[in-house]
């Protein structure tokens, strides 16, 4: 997920989706999460939307793409 939050940080929309997000992870992360099973866009988003729930990394926005969640929202 700290991959996926600096993924978004360093794109210029501020908020990308799972597909996209996805395809911007790097390899080694990618053959890291192969040990696991299979990562697509849908388990990802599933993953993300728990981080969402808890108030952790990431907020939806409007359109359905992920966001950093503001400081002001998170919870310490």
């Amino acid at each position: 997920m700290r991959e996926a939050a600096e993924v978004i940080r360093s794109s210029e929309k501020g908020a990308l989706g799972e597909a996209e997000i996805l395809a911007r992870l790097s390899p080694e992360t990618l053959r890291r999460a192969r040990d696991y099973g299979p990562l697509d866009a849908a388990l990802l988003r599933r993953k993300m939307m728990i981080r969402v729930k808890h108030e952790r990394y990431f907020e939806v926005r409007a359109d359905g793409r992920f966001a950093l969640l503001q400081k002001a929202k998170r919870k310490r």
